[in-house]
This record gives C-alpha cells, structure tokens and sequence, in this order.
C-alpha cells in the first residue's frame, strides 16, 4: 500500500496528485521568491554604490531606483526609502573592511610576509564637523602603494578632548577596530604635518606600541614634505622683511586680475576677447603654494587676453587710474616673469613630494639640487632668469611684452581716498636696479626659510640608515664598464662590498619586532649577506637587463634604435638640475644614449618581478619593505577630503555617514567589479548583525504588493508632476 501511494504521488494519478500539484506549485513559487528577492537585492545595492560614485547624496537614491523601475529592471516591492540607505552602506563598509583585513594578512610573493605600512592623518572640517581623516599605505603585490582609508572620527566633542595623545589613540584605535589588532604589527611609521609632531603625539604611540624611547627608526613620525615646504614660502611671505612686503604688494597686484576679471561682466569681456582665455584665480593663502602658483601660470600665459578684456571694460579710465599700473607696469611682467623661475624649481619640489612613490629619505637628497639652483639666482645670474632673458629687451616702459605696451614703473605707497581729488595717491618711481634687487632679495631669504625649515626637522641619524636603499645610490654605486667577461666599477671594491652594511644592522634590530613569528632567518651575522643579495639583484637588473623599464630613455628615436643583441659595455652617473637623476648609457654597437632612472618602477620590481626578488630573497625584500613603509607624503589625506566634500549633503548629515559614503566610494571599483562585494553585503543587510536589524524581504506574492505599481516609494517619485503640470 505504501508503494501504491508513492507510485501513484509521483506519477500525480489517484488521491495523491492533488498534494503533489500543491507541493509543486508551493517550491516554485519560493524558488521564484528567491530568485527575485536575490535579484531585486542586488539591483538595490548597485543603485546605492551607483549614487556615490555620481556623489549624488542619499536623497538621490530614490530617483535611481524610479530609472531601474522604468527599465523594467526587478528591485522589489519595498525598502526603498532613503532612510535604508545608511544600513546599506554599512553593509558595504564592513565587507569592504574584512576584505581588507584579509588582504592586510596576506603574505606577498616576494617578502613571504604581510605588506608593511605607514600611516597618515590630517584633520580638517569638510562639513560641520571637524574630523581627523586616517589612511595606511601598503605595497601590493605589483609594487604599487596602494592607500586605504581607515576612519574620519570627529576631534571635537564635549565628551574628548582633542589632545595629541586623543589624536594618536584614534589612529591605532581606527586601524585595530577595522583591520585588527594583528595589523598594528605591521605599522612601520606615520607621516604627519607640524600638529603632530608633539611630544604628546610621539610618546603615546612609543607607549602604546610598546617601543623605547632611542628607536626613532623604529616608528618616526616623520614631517610631511609638502607642508615643511610651503611653511617656508608662507615664512618669507608673512615676514616683516622686505622680501615679505614685496611679496604681498606682488600677490596684490596678481589679484586685481580675479577681481575684475572672474566673474560678471569682466569675464564676459574676457570671453568676448578670447573665447579660450583661462579664467583669473586668486591666490589661495589656505591652500599649498604649488596651487597658488597657477595663478601666477595663467597671468603669464593669457596676459594679452587680460589686458585687452580691462581695456574694454575701463575704456575711459583716467591717468591715474591705480589698476592699470598695478597689471600693466613694465616692473609686474618683470615681477612675474622672475617669481616664477624662483619659485619653480621649489614648486617641482613640493609635487614631486607629494607622490606616494616618494620615500621618506628623498627630501635630504632633493634639497641640495634645488638650493644650487636658488643660490644662482641670490647671486643675480642672468642664465638662471630664463623668462626674462627671453623678452629683456621688452621689459621696459614703452615695451611690448605679449602684445601688449607696458606702462611707466609706477608704484601706490598710499591711497588717501576718494574724498582727496587730485592728491588721494601717493606715487613713487620704481629704476630697474631697484626690481632686480628685489629679486635677489626674494631669492636669499626665500633660500634662508628653507635651508632652516628642512635642516630642523631631518633626523640625519634616521635618514642615513634608510637611504641605503636609495635607487640612485644603489644605482651609482654598479656604474662601470663592461671588459672582456668583468664589470668593473668605478668605485673600489671595499667601497662596494662594505656598503650600507652598518646602516642595515641598525634596521635588522628594528625589523626584528615585526617578523618575530615569521620564521624567516634573520641574523645581524647575517648582514652582509642580505646587502650582497641586494647589490647582486640591482647589478644583474642593469647589467644583465633584467629590468630595462628602470630607465626611460631622454629621446624616444634611441629606444627605438636599440637592439636586443646590443649589449651594455658601459654606465655613468651624468650631472642633471633635474630631480631625476640621470645616467649615459653605452651600448656594444657604439650607441650611446641619455636616460633617466624610473625610481618608482626600481621600487616595484622587488615586489613584481620574479627573477629579481628570487636573486634578492626574502629577506632582503622585506628589510625593502619595511624601509619603504617608513613614511611618505601626507597629501593623500587631503585628496580623501576632496573626495569627502563630493559627498557631502545639502544641508549638512552625520558625520559617520558622510565618511562612510567616502570611505566606500573611494574603496570600490566600478559596479561591474563590485558583483562579489555587493552579493556578501546582501546577505548582511538581509541577516543583520549587532549594528542593525535584519531586513525584511523586496519581493514576495501577495494581495499587497498589488497596490502599487512598483512600490511606496518610486510610486511617490513616479507621480511628481513638476512645476510645469502640463508638460
């Protein structure tokens, strides 16, 4: 009987076929629940992760999800309030974190070990609420610094006080509370401006890391470049020297340009005149002076277009009219023109500095080449006034410098006001002796600022033992010449054996506290060994070739004419003012060629490149990684602000929230990429955790997902006349 009754289920014949029509119309009909509801979960998320990348606030989320319903696109039958849209967020955030953290613990091919990192932190107030941004910067596995944002908690509350202790708590706090406490081990250095680097600051992570107090390379809390050098151009700019009221007078007089020109009917003149004319900036005090210098970048380049657009709009404009001697006096082009070839060999400075490449050392090396440059022009030299030289003859009254004719050296010491007729300024004539003097002037104090602010804050003790790992040290020092079956170089052997061998034990003393577990064989009696691995792995990258990307050629025609079968017989340094450092190369058919050493590539190989690092071994990798995770720029902390003021929301939100939307935009790639992240962040957001509650399902069958369209929520947004009903 019992067998009758499965036959005959099965085969839907007698009693039984009517349970088991029931039974599987019941199964397809979860089975299509849960098909639609994954479906209508996902498409939610990818309207979420849609809305940051537009940075289009929350209050949009609605609008996307109406656009997903106009494409017949499944998204469900509820939850799409923008009121759930922080708990997907969320959602993404923590998977965004464990993700991460997981990355963080991975062991790298060439070191064997977890990437090492540095951190930075800046704060700053992109919406209501003063936060402190926090980000780490780890080398993947292709060498490439990769910066990843950990938190933005507020600085300023009634219940903490925003102490440098409180500032470094949060730091380690953040990163242990999102990545682990495990991670911290891995931390190598912080990479601050001048508020962190209190006493305060310094000894809480000394205390809490657990370091003593003679380590400095153990954890340096080193100066952010980028700062150090723009404190010393604002120390010559707000001075009480002459160089400082120069300066000022100057940056007034750039100014006039933005005031008449930026905006209403002073650009419309200027868009009359050349359509193409960049628009007039004024100098930002509050911003890098590598910013403020495109100000002066623009004046140069549209100063024709400027001037013809201010004669339009002042064509009746009296003798004594201030503006025009203030922007068309022969000494501002002259002015102009000397600012900035003084201040641009420190602006290429301040931006080279800013890249994540950048190692913490590269400032004591830089400086010397840019100092050698400025002091050219302390001493007046003509060759070093590029932009003056080539219009000199011009720079006069009566000249012609862009088309433009240039206006008598008159200079404003007062302006008494308008109610003084005649008699409201008072004139002085300005002699070209005494604009070159200003430029000298400028030039030695803004040398003096610099030389004072750089020297007060490089550790020459840290600095040596890390720039060992230098790539043109290492690079310089396997300079030679190829003959017969032997490189010799151009240094003596000592020299090169012995290298950088007691500035690497200072480090392994270090290194030690971060691969205790690791198993990995490190002995100070090892030292030599390590140091030979990396000279052999550099020499076989140059000699051998293993790695030509590390120099790219000056002129492309030579990379072209080069062979494989031409061996290199030949490398020497060659003495530059550029920032790169530069080399000639000489090949086995004669060719000889000038090339510039790719730092950046130099630094990836050791992680990228298989054949190098297995020379190197692990080792000597890590000792690599863990040099380059001593601390680099900070500017990177102020591109995740930019980033946060994209997100921001009229008319102010949380601060979690907005650093949340920014975290988690600046985190995940495009929505293509995101399938995997978007489908572990559904099955939070669907079972909850102990931060929020477990959501209901979108799509289900029932009489009540009939009494709307789509839903509550896009029927709303789908309804909206507008203020023109009949269109």
């Amino acid at each position: 009987h019992h067998k009758k009754r499965c036959i005959d289920h099965l085969c839907l014949v007698g009693s039984e076929s009517s349970k088991h029509h029931k039974a599987m119309e019941e199964y397809v009909k979860k089975k299509e629940e849960l098909k639609r509801d994954t479906t209508a979960c996902r498409n939610l998320f990818r309207a979420a992760v849609a809305d940051l990348k537009l940075g289009a606030a929350a209050r949009h989320f609605e609008t996307l999800l109406s656009l997903l319903a106009c494409c017949s696109v499944e998204i469900g039958k509820m939850g799409h309030g923008r009121n759930n849209f922080n708990d997907i967020i969320y959602c993404l955030e923590k998977i965004v974190d464990e993700r991460i953290k997981s990355w963080l613990s991975t062991p790298l091919p060439s070191t064997l070990l977890p990437p090492h990192y540095w951190a930075t932190a800046d704060k700053a107030t992109p919406s209501r609420t003063t936060n402190q941004a926090v980000l780490i910067v780890a080398r993947s596995k292709d060498g490439k610094p990769c910066p990843i944002p950990v938190e933005a908690p507020a600085v300023y509350t009634e219940f903490k006080e925003a102490s440098y202790d409180m500032l470094a708590k949060q730091i380690l706090n953040g990163i242990s509370d999102h990545f682990g406490t495990d991670a911290l081990s891995q931390l190598c250095g912080v990479a601050a401006d001048g508020p962190y680097q209190a006493r305060g600051f310094k000894e809480y992570f000394r205390q809490a890391l657990g370091l003593n107090d003679d380590e400095d390379i153990a954890l340096p809390i080193t100066w952010d470049t980028a700062h150090l050098l723009n404190l010393a151009v604002t120390d010559v700019r707000d001075s009480n020297t002459k160089s400082g009221s120069f300066f000022r007078q100057f940056i007034k007089r750039c100014n006039v340009f933005n005031h008449v020109l930026a905006n209403g009917k002073g650009f419309a003149f200027l868009e009359m005149v050349d359509k193409n004319a960049r628009r007039p900036v004024s100098y930002a005090t509050q911003r890098f002076a590598s910013s403020s210098f495109e100000q002066w970048i623009k004046i140069e380049k549209s100063f024709e277009s400027f001037w013809k657009a201010f004669d339009h709009l002042h064509p009746n404009r009296s003798e004594e009219e201030e503006w025009q001697y203030m922007i068309g006096g022969s000494d501002f082009v002259c002015n102009l023109l000397a600012l900035l070839d003084i201040l641009q060999p420190v602006i290429e400075l301040m931006l080279s500095a800013q890249s994540l490449d950048t190692p913490v050392w590269k400032l004591k090396l830089w400086w010397p080449k840019v100092e050698a440059q400025l002091k050219r022009a302390t001493d007046g030299d003509p060759q070093f006034f590029k932009r003056i030289n080539d219009v000199k003859p011009d720079l006069q009254p009566g000249g012609v410098f862009k088309g433009v004719e240039l206006l008598p050296e008159w200079l404003i010491l007062k302006d008494d006001g308008r109610d003084a007729g005649k008699d409201r300024f008072t004139w002085q004539m300005r002699e070209a002796s005494d604009v070159i003097e200003d430029h000298k002037r400028s030039a030695k104090d803004l040398v003096g600022s610099l030389e004072k602010r750089i020297q007060s804050v490089l550790q020459d003790e840290v600095m040596a033992e890390l720039e060992v790992f230098h790539a043109p040290n290492l690079v310089n020092l396997h300079c030679g010449t190829f003959i017969g079956e032997k490189i010799t170089f151009f240094r003596p052997d000592g020299e090169v054996e012995e290298y950088g061998v007691e500035q690497c034990k200072k480090l392994m003393k270090v290194v030690s506290k971060y691969i205790r577990s690791s198993g990995l064989n490190f002995d100070l009696r090892m030292v030599h060994s390590y140091m030979d691995r990396l000279k052999r792995a550099v020499q076989d990258g140059i000699w051998k070739r293993l790695c030509p990307e590390w120099f790219n050629f000056v002129n492309d025609r030579d990379k072209e004419e080069i062979i494989p079968s031409d061996m290199l017989v030949e490398i020497r340094p060659k003495d530059s003012v550029e920032l790169q450092s530069m080399y000639v190369l000489q090949f086995s058919s004669g060719k000889s060629c000038a090339v510039k050493l790719n730092e950046s590539c130099f630094y990836e190989s050791f992680y990228s490149n298989k054949d190098l690092y297995e020379i190197a071994k692990p080792p000597t990798c890590v000792l690599l990684d863990i040099a380059f995770a001593k601390g680099e720029p900070e500017a990177i902390a102020e591109s995740f602000y930019n980033s946060m003021r994209n997100q921001q929301q009229s008319g102010g939100q949380a601060n979690v929230s907005l650093v949340r939307r920014t975290k988690v935009n600046w985190c995940l790639p495009s929505i293509s990429l995101c399938e995997n992240i978007i489908k572990e962040s559904v099955s939070l957001y669907l079972k909850g955790d102990k931060h929020i509650k477990p959501h209901r399902v979108l799509a289900f069958f029932s009489s009540r997902a009939n009494q709307y369209d789509v839903s509550k929520v896009v029927d709303r947004v789908n309804t909206e006349e507008g203020r023109c009903p009949f269109l």
